[in-house]
């Protein structure tokens, strides 16, 4: 299980094995993608076990450039 947390930037899950359950009580099996947003305050956890890949990253300030 997590602590209670807040993001400053993106966080992405994507469940390779097992489950896993988030604060507002979903609960994503294999292949699940969860996004969360800068700003999200949430928690997790697992009933038995799971293996996640996580990805954090920021958003590119500013406005788009041409042809991005």
């Amino acid at each position: 299980m997590t602590i209670a947390h807040d993001h400053d930037g993106m966080e992405e899950f994507l469940v390779l094995e097992g489950d896993l359950g988030d604060s507002d009580g979903t609960v994503f099996g294999p292949g699940g993608f969860i996004s969360y947003e800068a700003g999200t305050h949430h928690n997790s956890s697992t009933v038995g076990r799971c293996l996640i890949a996580v990805f954090e990253w920021q958003r590119p300030a500013g406005p788009p450039t041409p042809g991005s």
